[in-house]
């Protein structure tokens, strides 16, 4: 009997103990409880901090970055396939670049952005003028710029030339999509042959027509790959970190150094990008 006694206190024991949880409890009874022994949990106070906030984004999202331009000689599709070799995704067909003379491949990356793979058009053997420096690649592909979005892009071009840097007139441009959709977009650039703007690290500015939303090229790109870094080497420190921050890039996130000779037929160039992507293969270099 003992042994079952001592269950049974135990359980009233335990029961007495929570009571104030069950339901069947007189109203009463929990009042007395919530004034008398349960104290009323004092309200946090949650301070921002936007630094912290900042450098808890992704690299994407702090660059602002729409996309990157990775020019290539020769065949797109052999540089759609070398990049499925090396990175395990595939890129799919974006469209031709009307009187530009390019067309292009793309894949997408993290938060919005992506990878363009850009190689000249065939179907364009003598375009008024090319773009993106394609015509000095060189036997290797590199990546030659990069774009970031700029909602209000007339208010940031008159703040780049506010500060001494022209980034280029805002362009209406528009292309046929795969799918046979509109695509429109608004650029300011000056990216055309070498030197490129900014001593080779400047960004062009972009910004999409909000009814082609649906299908920009981020949004229609293959995912699996996620940018880690873009790295920048330049000719001129100086003027590198003039323009970035002209068109709102802090130098600091493109870790920019001094230009060197890579080795790899980029000699000559006024600047060298480097993009680190994880992807499904490992973490993989283009530059």
């Amino acid at each position: 009997m003992s042994g079952s006694f001592g269950k049974a206190e135990t359980c009233v024991s335990i029961h007495s103990r929570i009571w104030r949880r069950d339901p069947v409890h007189s109203q009463g009874a929990r009042r007395a409880v919530r004034g008398s022994r349960v104290p009323r949990p004092q309200r946090r106070k949650f301070i921002q901090d936007p630094e912290a906030e900042f450098f808890s984004m992704s690299f994407v999202s702090r660059l602002q970055l729409d996309h990157l331009v990775y020019c290539v000689p020769g065949d797109l599709d052999d540089a759609a396939a070398a990049f499925e070799a090396a990175t395990g995704v595939r890129p799919v067909r974006g469209g031709s670049h009307a009187d530009l003379g390019t067309h292009n491949c793309i894949v997408g990356l993290d938060n919005g952005a992506y990878f363009e793979i850009l190689a000249l058009d065939p179907q364009q053997p003598t375009p008024p003028r090319t773009w993106m420096a394609i015509d000095e690649v060189g036997p290797a592909p590199r990546i030659t710029t990069f774009a970031v979005g700029r909602l209000h892009l007339d208010a940031a071009v008159s703040a780049a030339r506010s500060v001494g840097y022209d980034p280029g007139d805002v362009q209406d441009f528009e292309r046929r999509t795969t799918s046979g959709q509109l695509l429109r977009w608004r650029l300011s650039y000056r990216h055309f042959y070498e030197p490129l703007p900014g001593s080779g690290c400047a960004p062009f500015l972009i910004s999409w027509d909000p009814s082609c939303a649906d299908f920009v090229p981020a949004r229609v790109a293959p995912p699996g790959c996620e940018l880690v870094s873009l790295r920048a080497e330049a000719t001129d420190v100086a003027a590198a970190e003039a323009t970035l921050r002209a068109v709102g890039v802090d130098p600091a996130l493109l870790s920019l150094t001094a230009r060197t000779d890579d080795g790899l037929g980029a000699v000559g160039h006024s600047a060298r990008l480097i993009a680190t992507l994880r992807t499904p293969k490992g973490l993989v270099d283009f530059g």
